[in-house]
């Protein structure tokens, strides 16, 4: 089964979401699951990397950057959203476009897909809308999520 959540991101809290995101992977890395997280540039991908390096200074969230040394073996992979076919349980889209279904159409296990819409950005608002229809066309139900 694949989940699709949107979360909303106000203003106020865009600064502080890539460290909640990082305590998200972290857990789902203590939980087992395989974490993507696309990207839409080296820029980006640079920016989640340094936040999984620095948002806590108690812990460590194993990961690579898609092309630097990544490892089979690491929870959390970077990638650039046009990248080969990545398989994951849990797809962080922090790009343009929705997930592309050939990363998910084949898999046995259940998959998260999450989604931001920056509810303040009107350009973002209409991107978000956009890939929440792309979504329902892949036969998928959307739903409105938060992380907590």
């Amino acid at each position: 089964m694949v989940t699709v959540r949107f979360v909303r991101v106000e203003k106020e809290q865009e600064r502080q979401m890539l460290s909640e995101l990082c305590r998200y992977m972290e857990g789902w890395v203590a939980a087992g699951r395989r974490i993507v997280v696309l990207t839409s540039d080296a820029n980006a991908a640079a920016r989640v990397d340094d936040a999984l390096w620095t948002f806590s200074d108690v812990s460590f969230v194993p990961h690579s950057v898609l092309g630097n040394s990544s490892s089979a073996l690491d929870r959390i992979v970077i990638a650039p959203a046009d990248a080969d076919i990545l398989r994951g349980d849990v797809f962080v889209n922090l790009t343009r476009d929705v997930v592309p279904p050939t990363s998910f159409e084949d898999a046995a296990q259940d998959i998260d897909i999450w989604e931001f819409a920056k509810s303040f950005d009107p350009e973002a608002r209409n991107e978000s809308h956009r890939k929440w229809q792309r979504y329902r066309e892949f036969g998928l139900k959307p739903a409105e999520g938060r992380l907590e």
